[in-house]
């Protein structure tokens, strides 16, 4: 996640890409055709079968056997066609759904070879042509990080960090858990961002999870939206952090890992 440099010692630990689009129903029958496009790339492949999950009070449980009696084999399990990277790169594919998980990439488009965008733009392209698709419901982009608490003080850590967390009012001394979400227009788009303070004394880190995404798109457009997904992420991420933990992200990973 940068605009042009690759940091030695990054601290993105999960990119996730989804698209979503209507059920197609023809999956099945075509999802070899699609296999053999990313093979090369995705050379693992397993087919997953996911049954829902319900969760009910007991008073409800008549209600919910006629709910599960009611269901046609078919309907209660979801296909999930997964496909792995040697790099442990997972792509997911249901009826509706398409996503790109990764906890390899350090970058979305500079510095090293079959970056995270070129791989969205690849998959997507294949899948477009088998499927032929007229618009996309959803698309979406989420990277989480996880920060170093380097300075557990309150006032170490405002300088390390510009989040939203009160800590004049609870101070991070004192504070055992510290949770912030917001969801906001990025018009035309929208962004769910969240700061989790998570452990205690000198075992804390900082997640951030940006959750960027957008609504009815014409797969034409895929890869420009992603990249406008993209930007808005880094925006963000530009303003939570600041100069000291630039230098960390410098450091090679060994001398991070020491400190």
């Amino acid at each position: 996640m940068s605009s042009g440099e690759v940091f030695p010692n990054p601290l993105v630990k999960q990119v996730i890409f989804a698209i979503r689009f209507p059920n197609l129903f023809f999956l099945g029958d075509r999802i070899g055709e699609f296999q053999i496009k990313v093979m090369k790339e995705f050379p693992k492949s397993e087919l997953l079968l996911r049954r829902p999950f319900l969760v009910t009070d007991e008073a409800d449980k008549e209600k919910l056997e006629r709910m599960v009696s009611g269901l046609k084999e078919e309907e209660a399990v979801n296909r999930v066609w997964q496909f792995e990277s040697e790099r442990g790169v997972k792509l997911e594919v249901t009826s509706n759904l398409l996503a790109l998980v990764s906890t390899s990439h350090k970058s979305y488009s500079h510095g090293q070879e079959g970056c995270f965008r070129d791989v969205v733009d690849s998959v997507t392209r294949h899948f477009y042509t088998l499927t032929q698709l007229p618009v996309v419901n959803r698309i979406g982009l989420r990277y989480i990080d996880e920060c170093p608490v380097l300075d557990s003080s309150s006032e170490g850590f405002r300088a390390h960090y510009a989040t939203v967390f009160p800590v004049d009012r609870f101070p991070l001394e004192a504070s055992v858990d510290m949770h912030y979400r917001v969801v906001v227009k990025r018009d035309p788009h929208k962004l769910r961002y969240v700061e989790s303070l998570q452990g205690e004394g000198n075992k804390r880190n900082l997640i951030l999870d940006f959750d960027a995404w957008s609504e009815s798109i014409e797969p034409s457009a895929t890869i420009e939206v992603t990249d406008q997904l993209h930007d808005i992420i880094w925006d963000e991420f530009k303003r939570t952090i600041k100069e000291p933990i630039w230098e960390y992200m410098r450091r090679p990973a060994e001398e991070s890992h020491a400190s």
